[in-house]
Parts: structure tokens; C-alpha cells; sequence
């Protein structure tokens, strides 16, 4: 049977099998091969394309195979009487293609309906969802695991199918290849699954509950202060949920910590799966995806904070108003240094003042050093990891493993503080071992409230925005209260830990064997680059120190056996550390989009002076290493 035959004749969906049929009838081979002529594949944890009829796209029948898949591996990994007792949590967004009656909500109702028909139990969540409460429910319950139905910021036009694993953690090899096994082992489905038989759990209030306890509980530091008289808000937020889940959840938690409501984005608070406002519903884009939200905080006077959420509420992005009246967008790295700062803060507080030699925190490899310098001078631990989430919350399932397994007491075992990437990915304490945007909001909420009552304290002033005259001679306190409250402390910061300065990017490619080529001529059969740039005195030459290559068998040159201590992968990912500004300098593909990415970092005496060499770093970068007028590489998609 050929492959449109097979797809004919076993997808349940009447509008993308007839779509495949007029294809075949219309002898539209190309349009055949496009759909039928690859399957998607298993990437950051999962699934991720768009929806539509065939092999290559989500939809009814692609997720009745990858559940069908998962089934097997669960059953062969951990057995079938184990696998089925502890069963799976289904959760889903809102995300709809009308026009093929595909939805996040049906893919989920045929999970479970597979599951449930395979003998599993079955723990499907009421409503739309949060990612990170799939991640929560996993640990919470004991599954086996976790499904989340949900294409977080990609385009309207995508979804996708999101596994956790029984720790807690996305999945990591060789699980991905063992479902991507189990799939092509279940091509055709085991029965005629009703998608309408699906019940959603009774538990799911309760879960949910469970949840606003535990961030409240574990992550609210100040709530009597929160809660205050009427009218004692120290400053106005503004939140968007960018047309995602974001809001219910995010409201619940403020409401849990006792923070003061915000202002919500209204075009762009409720889910709608046709992201009418954004292009791009991700609020890592920056100022332009945030438009609407500095328009909204300009009707309130005491709005001076902006929080935004993607879609599925795993990802938060921060805005400030500045005195000069501009908004600053802060970065990833920035924001995971405030809140790894406030974590820091109140471990010190809860331990007599000291820092627990166990205490850890963690970030993805292409994040800022400074979590790195902090933890050198405040005493607690600090690992990278790969990049991505998986990584991190599998590296906290081991160490949590290994405490388990040495005996450790309570007392000398790990205390996960904090762990992050700069793609705005925030997971706050051990409740969850995925990014949450949902804890982040509130716990940064609660953090700008503090640091604007402490302007306030200090200006003898209801609010933190204004500013008084300092005297000449207290010129480093005037030079922080001529910027806005969460600014000042950011700089702070690197007073402290010193100026880390990124400047990280990305170009689109249209075709993997572009990629591929430019890593082919970066590697150089191992003779790798020793320095890049022209050597002319208007031009920046690079000097190599040292080079770290995860792709394959892996490469690095720092150490004596030469082979490096974090995984490698199939996937191309080189770092550089340059002798030039001691730079260093991250190269990578994205696992779910077709990007190549740049990540640059350089640590200077001032802000700005680490700024101009990350700056002078990045072009060279992007000049002689990626080429990408030579490959085609573009700033937007192809």
C-alpha cells in the first residue's frame, strides 16, 4: 500500500483525509511528497509543525501514532503493569486550525482515548492549560508520563505534542528514539478511537489548587507586605497573555501571593488561536511584540512593569518604563540574573545569613557566565547545561537521584534554587522541572513591588518613579536613581558580579544541507579555526583559545583527554572561547525552527565597554564564520 493509500484509508479526520485523496486523484505527486514524503520528527522534547493533512504535519492521525508510540516505550521501559498503574496526564492550549477541524483539544481527547484503550490510566486536565502544569502534575501524581498539546510561540499555524518523562523532565535520548521506534512499530491505529469518549479527570481542580499552594508556599516571600491597605500598590503592571492561556493562570497566582491585580492587555488577554495582534506570538521578539502592552501601561500612571507570557505560559518576558520615558526590554540573561539574585536573597534569609554549600543553580551552556561568577562569590554551586529545559530538569532529577541513592539526609542534600535560559525560560525553586511563566510573573511581580517600595523609602515618595537630587559627591547612587527601580538593581549587579554583555542573534536557512555546510567548513576535518577575521586594522581579528564541539563524538580543546563533559548530539553546536576580550562565542541550530543561532558574550570594566566588544565580537562572527550573504541566510523566515 502506498503511503497516500495507507493515509486514506486509516486517518479519522474526513477533511484531511479528503485532502490527501484530492491529491491522489489529481496526480499532485509534488504536493504528495511534501505531505507524505517525511514524518515529523521527534525534537525538543516532541513533536512541532504544522497542522494539516499527512505525515509531515499534526494532525489526528500524526498524534494517534505518537501515542500509540509512547505507549510502547512506557510499556517496554518500565513495564507494563507499572507503566499502566502509574499512567499519563494529558493537558492542551487552545490552538484550532478551523478549516480542518484540527485542534490542541481534540489531539488530546485521542491521547487519551489511546491510552486509556491500551489500559493506561488516564489523567486528562480540565480545560486549556498551562505547560508548566503538566510538568507539575507529572511529579505531583507519579505518572509515567506527560503529555502537553500545545506549539508554545511558533506560528498560528502550528502545533504540537510535548512529552514529559515520570521525573518530571522533557524527554532526553534515548527515550525520543525510543517513541520515534515504538511510532513506526504503530503505524496503523489499534482501534476506532472516539475522540468524544474522552472524560476530563475529576482531580483537576484539585491539581490545580495543589499547584497555587506550592508556588505560594515555597516562592511567596513577602504576602503580608503584598497585602497592604487599599490604594498601597507601589507599582502598576501591566501583563499580555500574546492571545495564549496565560491569563487565568497568571491572575490566580497574583491573587495567591496577594499581589494587586493588574492591567490586563485586553485584545490580547483571552486565548484565540488566530493570534490576531502578533505576527509572531512570541514575546522574546522584543519591543515590537510588546506594542500593545506600552500602550495599555500609558492609560495608568503607576504603570511602570510589563509582564508578557507566550502562548503556552512557560516562557516571560519584562519591560520597565525609565525615567527618560523610553521602555527598556530587558534579556533573557538580565532577567535570569534579578531572580536568581532575589532566590539568592532569600535562601541567605531562611539559613541565618549563610549560603548552603549544597545549594545550586543552573543554566543552559549559551546563557550568561555571570550565574557562573555569582555563585563563585556568594559560595553556592553552579552547572550549565545542554541548551534547553530538558537538560536542565533531568540534570535536577539526578542530582535529586543521587541524593536518594547515597542517603544523603535532608540536611546535606541538594537545594535547587534556580534554574534558566536566556530564551526567557524561568523555573523557580524544585516545583516544577520545566520553565513556568506562571511563577515567574508573580515571583517578579512580587520582587518589583519590593524594590519600588525601597525608591519609594528612599525618596519619601508614594511611588518608585520619581527621583530627588542627589549630591555630586554620592555619584554612584544619583547614576542608579536616574534609572527605574529594577534597572538600578540590575546594575547593581554587575557592579557586583561584573558586566556581562550578549549579543546573540540568528538568520533563518532554507535548507538543512546550507547548515550543514557551514558547520563542515567551521570544523575543518578537526583543523579547526584558529582565528577569524581579515587582519586589516579597521577590522577585528579574533584569536581562538580554545574550541568545544558537542556534535557527534564531541571535541574539546581545554581538556587533557580532549572530550567534553557535556552530552553530545547529532545536532551541530560549537563554542568558542576567544583570547580576543576573552569572548565566548556559542554557534547552534534550533531544534525546532529552521534557525541558526549566534550567541556572543564578553565581560568588560563598564557596561559599555563590554556592549562595543560583544558588538565588535558579533560582527566578526557573523562576517567571516557565517557568511550569510554567501548562504543565504536570512534576519526573516524564508
Amino acid at each position: 500500500m502506498d503511503a497516500a493509500a495507507f493515509w486514506i484509508a486509516n486517518d479519522p479526520n474526513p477533511l484531511t483525509r479528503a485532502a490527501i485523496e484530492t491529491h491522489r486523484q489529481n496526480n499532485a505527486t509534488s504536493t504528495l511528497e511534501t505531505l507524505l514524503g517525511s514524518r515529523l520528527s521527534f525534537g525538543t522534547a516532541g513533536l512541532r509543525g504544522p497542522m494539516g493533512p499527512g505525515t509531515s504535519r499534526m494532525n489526528d492521525l500524526t498524534v494517534i501514532q505518537a501515542t500509540q508510540g509512547l505507549c510502547l516505550h512506557l510499556e517496554q521501559t518500565l513495564g507494563v503493569e507499572e507503566a499502566h498503574a502509574r499512567g499519563v496526564v494529558v493537558g492542551h492550549d487552545h490552538r484550532a486550525l478551523a478549516s480542518m477541524n484540527l485542534s490542541s483539544a481534540t489531539f488530546a481527547k485521542y491521547a487519551a482515548r489511546v491510552l486509556l484503550r491500551r489500559g493506561f490510566r488516564v489523567v486528562l486536565l480540565d480545560g486549556i492549560v498551562a505547560t508548566p502544569i503538566v510538568a507539575y502534575g507529572v511529579r505531583a501524581n507519579n505518572h509515567a508520563a506527560g503529555i502537553m498539546v500545545t506549539a508554545s510561540h511558533n506560528p498560528k499555524q502550528d502545533n504540537g505534542y510535548k512529552v514529559y518523562w515520570g521525573n518530571g523532565a522533557q524527554i532526553v535520548p534515548p527515550h525520543d528514539k525510543g517513541i520515534a521506534d515504538g511510532i513506526n512499530a504503530a503505524l496503523a491505529p489499534w482501534h476506532t478511537y472516539d475522540p468524544e469518549k474522552a472524560t476530563v479527570w475529576a482531580g483537576s481542580n484539585a491539581l490545580y489548587e495543589a499547584y497555587f499552594q506550592a508556588i505560594t508556599t515555597q516562592l511567596c516571600r513577602r504576602r503580608q507586605l503584598n497585602l497592604g491597605p487599599p490604594g498601597t500598590s507601589h507599582v502598576g503592571i501591566v501583563f499580555t497573555a500574546m492571545h495564549g492561556v496565560g491569563h487565568s493562570w497568571c491572575e490566580r497566582a497574583f491573587q495567591s501571593f496577594g499581589l494587586p491585580p493588574y492591567y490586563g492587555v485586553q485584545p490580547q488577554l483571552q486565548p484565540d488561536p488566530t493570534f490576531p495582534t502578533v505576527e509572531f506570538p512570541n514575546p522574546e521578539e522584543g519591543a515590537g511584540a510588546l506594542q500593545l502592552s506600552f500602550e495599555e501601561a500609558a492609560r495608568h500612571t503607576d504603570a511602570h512593569i510589563v509582564l508578557a507570557n507566550d502562548p503556552d505560559a512557560d516562557r516571560l518576558a519584562v519591560a520597565e518604563l525609565q525615567p527618560n520615558g523610553e521602555w527598556r526590554v530587558f534579556k533573557g540573561n538580565e532577567i535570569g540574573t534579578l531572580l536568581a539574585s532575589w532566590e539568592l536573597k532569600w535562601h541567605k534569609e531562611s539559613n541565618g545569613g549563610a549560603v548552603d554549600p549544597n545549594a545550586i543553580m543552573l543554566a543552559s551552556t549559551v546563557s550568561s557566565k555571570m550565574l557562573g561568577a555569582m555563585g563563585a562569590k556568594e559560595g553556592f554551586q553552579f552547572e550549565d547545561t545542554l541548551t534547553g529545559f530538558k537538560w536542565m530538569g533531568t540534570r535536577a532529577s539526578v542530582l535529586e537521584e543521587e541524593d536518594r541513592r547515597t542517603n544523603k539526609s535532608p540536611q546535606d542534600s541538594m537545594k535547587m534554587l534556580f534554574a534558566y535560559e536566556e530564551a526567557i525560560g524561568f523555573c523557580i525553586g524544585n516545583i516544577v522541572r520545566d520553565k513556568d511563566g506562571v511563577s515567574a510573573a508573580a515571583v517578579f511581580a512580587e520582587m518589583a513591588h519590593h524594590f519600588y517600595k525601597e525608591r519609594a523609602a528612599i525618596n519619601g515618595t508614594s511611588g518608585g518613579g520619581s527621583t530627588k537630587e542627589e549630591p555630586e559627591e554620592s555619584s554612584p547612587k544619583r547614576r542608579k536613581q536616574e534609572l527605574s527601580p529594577i534597572a538600578a538593581e540590575l546594575l547593581r549587579l554587575n557592579e557586583t558580579y561584573g558586566f556581562f554583555s550578549q549579543n546573540n542573534g540568528y538568520f533563518f536557512y532554507k535548507d538543512t544541507s546550507v547548515v550543514d555546510a557551514i558547520f563542515a567548513r567551521l570544523r575543518n576535518n578537526g583543523e579547526y579555526m584558529k582565528s577569524i577575521g581579515s587582519g586589516n586594522d579597521d577590522d577585528l581579528t579574533v584569536v581562538v583559545k580554545d574550541i568545544r564541539d558537542l556534535t557527534g563524538e564531541g571535541y574539546d580543546s581545554s581538556r587533557p583527554d580532549k572530550k567534553p563533559i557535556l552530552p553530545t548530539s547529532g545536532a551541530h553546536m560549537l563554542t568558542y572561547t576567544f583570547e580576543t576580550f576573552n569572548a565566548v562565542v556559542t554557534l547552534r541550530t534550533s531544534g525546532t525552527e529552521p534557525k541558526l543561532k549566534y550567541y556572543v558574550e564578553v565581560v568588560g570594566e563598564t557596561q559599555q565597554v563590554s556592549k562595543e566588544r560583544a558588538s565588535q565580537v558579533a560582527a566578526s562572527v557573523i562576517k567571516y564564520m557565517l557568511e550569510p550573504e554567501k548562504n543565504g541566510l536570512t534576519r526573516k523566515p524564508q
